[in-house]
């Protein structure tokens, strides 16, 4: 036999529904504008990339986040420094990794890095 929910547990999943609906709809618009917002803002993105030094040298295809990672911030501050390095990309897994003083420096997910003139040394942040 089958067990019949009482009527109190009925109405409290009602409430609950009626109380947090508003609140995933308003979750799910915010999310879909977000979304909205990245998607139009693609062409000035690509526009941007392909200003950049890193596009200019490099030549590899915009895709989408490039923008974000620490291979193509660090290579366009490098250049705009003047230092003098070479940046290897990888087509196979599009990673990134640059030969400076005959040694070769990987790059980890990290948000930022640059030369410390003073330290002469490069610096994670």
């Amino acid at each position: 036999m089958e067990k019949e929910t009482k009527w109190y547990i009925k109405i409290l999943i009602f409430l609950l529904i009626v109380v947090f609906s508003p609140v995933i709809i308003c979750f799910l618009l915010w999310a879909g504008i977000n979304v909205l917002i990245e998607w139009l803002k693609t062409p000035l993105y690509k526009k941007q990339y392909q200003q950049s030094a890193y596009y200019q040298d490099m030549k590899i295809p915009y895709r989408r986040f490039i923008l974000q990672t620490s291979s193509y911030i660090f290579y366009n501050a490098a250049r705009k420094q003047h230092i003098p390095m070479e940046l290897i990309h990888q087509d196979t897994n599009n990673l990134d990794y640059i030969i400076y003083q005959e040694a070769i420096y990987l790059f980890p997910p990290f948000d930022g890095m640059g030369y410390n003139d003073e330290k002469q040394q490069w610096e994670v942040d």
